[in-house]
């Protein structure tokens, strides 16, 4: 069963024996805007989120813009939530928490998620990194330094 984003609408179509990457593509063309009204994956993990932990912080950075995938991508992910339902947890926990939440999303698009949780205690005494930028490349840039790296 493949899974289509057609205008807003997601479709399932059979085919068999077929490999097939897609991604999700919204028309907005500043892939790092915090607006929210064009990037409905991002605007569904705030939904999510925040009613299933009712947080005291969160962000739902689109970090797609950094990856080699289509301009307007909701594919990559990093999630900073802050909430009291993480006390006592582990970390390997919360994460669990946080991906059985989101899993519809991560069969449906998501690529990558990149997850910060913190217990309000804790939350003053943490910091996050920043996120590295794509280290996979695209299949065109491979085949560019395959090619070069024969001659």
């Amino acid at each position: 069963m493949i899974r289509n984003l057609i205008n807003g609408q997601l479709f399932k179509t059979s085919i068999e024996t077929v490999k097939v990457r897609y991604f999700v593509v919204n028309n907005n063309n500043n892939n790092n805007n915090n607006n929210g009204g064009g990037e409905p994956i991002k605007n569904t993990i705030i939904e999510k989120l925040s009613n299933q932990f009712k947080p005291i912080h969160l962000d739902v950075v689109n970090e797609s813009y950094m990856h080699s995938v289509p301009r307007g991508s909701e594919t990559h992910f990093k999630v900073i939530i802050v909430s009291d339902i993480f006390n006592g947890k582990s970390v390997v926990a919360q994460h669990r928490l946080i991906n059985d939440t989101l899993k519809n999303e991560m069969k449906n698009g998501v690529h990558a998620l990149s997850i910060h949780c913190s217990t309000p205690d804790k939350w003053d005494e943490s910091t996050i990194s920043p996120s590295p930028g794509c280290m996979g490349g695209s299949k065109k840039e491979k085949q560019q330094k395959q090619q070069k790296d024969e001659k």
